[in-house]
């Protein structure tokens, strides 16, 4: 049964997962937490996250997932540039994400741990700050081959 089930089932708000989380790390009914749920949940406490860095019971956060996930605390990101438990942060996800702050991709215009921002999912980012845009008609770093769709129109 997945976690919205189990929650519809016994009339337990979706916002209060995490407390059921909390409470029962091992998941319930003898499964375990989906962590792709989890992951993607928009009420993740990230000092749960940090205090579970390897994931529950033997599964990894899903790194896609926490990256997309709307709530992202971007310090977070700062703070574990590298990702968690030897898994990166998934750059079309942080690259998508609707709370992007564009501070934080000016301040790293090469993308984080080698990876390059996925300029498909800045561009498709429906906060794209256009002056962020206007400033890089190139895209970052100059690479012509990943461009944002800019085009100037004359009126």
């Amino acid at each position: 049964m997945s976690i919205r089930k189990f929650l519809r089932y016994h009339n337990i708000h979706y916002d209060s997962v995490l407390t059921l989380v909390n409470k029962y790390p091992d998941g319930l009914n003898g499964k375990p937490w989906d962590m792709e749920g989890l992951s993607e949940n928009p009420n993740l406490d990230w000092q749960f996250v940090l205090d579970h860095p390897n994931g529950l019971n033997d599964q990894h956060w899903h790194m896609c997932e926490l990256s997309r996930n709307p709530k992202l605390d971007w310090q977070f990101v700062c703070d574990h540039p590298n990702g968690l438990n030897g898994e990166p942060w998934h750059m079309g996800g942080l690259s998508h994400n609707l709370s992007l702050n564009w501070q934080f991709v000016r301040d790293h215009p090469e993308g984080l741990n080698g990876q390059p921002w996925n300029m498909k999912g800045l561009s498709r980012n429906p906060n794209l700050d256009w002056g962020f845009v206007h400033d890089h008609p190139k895209g970052l770093m100059g690479n012509l081959g990943i461009c944002f769709v800019y085009q100037t129109i004359q009126i």
